[in-house]
């Protein structure tokens, strides 16, 4: 009978543990950390849309494209820079920046370079190296954009009057202009007409660069 008795109280017991196991929680364990490979390519792939589609001459980026992918690089440097990882992967996507950087400078990506300097001062405010790069890139980026809509001639004086549109980058607006050669406008400066009205020379003031416009067809 005291046997039955224990084997009872046992199962008992028994059924008492597993009712309160069964009411308790096991938590997982956390998660890892992220590795420093990990975070870097979260930080490029805050802008590595931009590359795919500005990565050339003269494209330029459009201001709220720009300020979104600051603001999540700003935003991965305030997460994970207190992290154990955080330091070394930011250091590791800085130089990828500065790589950029040179790319796009070299391929005349003006609006390009100047989003990659940023986004480098973004990770390490103090980083002022590159600084020339975002300077110069200013420069060719606000070079104007002119497109020649016509010419007239007055045979009389032996002119010719040129019609142009003109995109200025730095404040995002289009100007007509009627010149003639020699005379200065919106920063730059026409120097001929080419051919039989077939286009136009002009010189853009800032860096004393001359290219070739042609008529619009």
């Amino acid at each position: 009978m005291t046997r039955i008795k224990n084997l009872i109280a046992i199962s008992f017991a028994s059924m008492a543990g597993v009712i309160l196991l069964a009411g308790c929680e096991i938590e997982d364990p956390p998660p890892p950390p992220p590795s420093p490979p990990e975070i870097t390519s979260e930080i490029r792939d805050a802008y590595q849309d931009l590359v795919r589609e500005y990565l050339h001459p003269e494209a330029l980026i459009p201001g709220a494209r720009k300020r979104q992918a600051l603001e999540e690089i700003q935003r991965l440097r305030a997460e994970y820079q207190g992290t154990e990882h955080g330091p070394e992967a930011i250091s590791e996507a800085a130089e990828q920046l500065e790589d950029l950087i040179r790319e796009a400078y070299y391929n005349r990506a003006w609006s390009l370079t100047i989003f990659a300097v940023d986004a480098l001062q973004t990770l390490e405010p103090n980083n002022t190296r590159f600084q020339r790069f975002h300077e110069q890139a200013v420069v060719r980026r606000n070079r104007p954009r002119a497109q020649v809509t016509g010419f007239f001639e007055d045979p009389e004086q032996d002119v010719i009057t040129v019609f142009m549109r003109v995109y200025l980058p730095a404040e995002n607006r289009i100007e007509s202009v009627q010149v003639r050669e020699g005379e200065e406008f919106l920063g730059l400066r026409l120097i001929e007409v080419v051919g039989r009205n077939q286009g136009v020379r002009l010189q853009y003031m800032a860096t004393e660069e001359e290219y070739q416009v042609p008529m619009r067809g």
